[in-house]
């Protein structure tokens, strides 16, 4: 996941990492991981992260990120722009650009995520 957006003080919010547990529903699902944080050029960090999604395709499929390490940091509601975020036999799979919740901090230009999950 990755994004640039109106953070004060981030360029970039970057995450890339592990996945260390997973529950996946029939139209929802959570998953925990390790990895790093990227907050710019020079801004690197261990972080470890949660993250919901629900299906859907634009204005309903769903993912919420939140950052626990290095801090914590509730990255605002994102909803799917373009694509799907698909739930089929115990799988998340998708490919898909997403954008905040109306009335949380705007995308500075585009799209604030292209996220592959």
């Amino acid at each position: 996941m990755a994004g640039s957006s109106q953070f004060p003080g981030f360029t970039l919010l970057a995450v890339r990492g592990q996945v260390t547990r997973a529950d996946i529903g029939a139209g929802a699902a959570t998953f925990d991981g390790v990895g790093m944080l990227q907050t710019g050029p020079d801004g690197k960090f261990p972080a470890t992260f949660h993250v919901d999604v629900t299906a859907g395709g634009p204005g309903v499929g769903t993912l919420e990120l939140t950052l626990i390490t290095p801090f914590p940091f509730p990255v605002p509601l994102e909803h799917v722009l373009a694509g799907q975020i698909s739930i089929r036999d115990g799988q998340l799979d998708g490919v898909f650009l997403a954008r905040p919740e109306r009335g949380s901090a705007r995308p500075a230009s585009g799209p604030r995520l292209d996220a592959h999950a």
